[in-house]
């Protein structure tokens, strides 16, 4: 991690309840082995409706397949009230997504 990175303040903490679905998205890697190969999972979760909303599937945890997730996002759903709740590794925290987001 570099001077780059940053993190923001937690606002989602442990409550994921809300009054209306996709306001509280959820997002993480995941670690697959199948056949002896390794693949990343990353994807997003609605936290009201347990629904996977985007995912994306890769062989290398390069940034770019965290960032194509993202853009999978319906463009409707998004606005200043959505929050996106993720475990603030590299990926999350990097200048790339951020920018995305913003």
């Amino acid at each position: 991690m570099t001077n780059e990175h940053k993190t923001f303040e937690n606002l989602v903490d442990t409550n994921f309840d809300s009054p209306y679905a996709y306001n509280v998205l959820c997002t993480d890697i995941t670690y697959l082995i199948c056949d002896g190969m390794k693949a990343y999972l990353s994807s997003i979760k609605d936290a009201v409706t347990g629904k996977i909303i985007a995912y994306e599937l890769s062989t290398s945890l390069r940034i770019e397949f965290v960032l194509e997730t993202v853009k999978q996002l319906n463009k409707n759903m998004l606005n200043d009230e959505i929050m996106i709740n993720s475990d603030q590794g590299s990926h999350y925290t990097s200048p790339q997504f951020s920018k995305l987001l913003d």
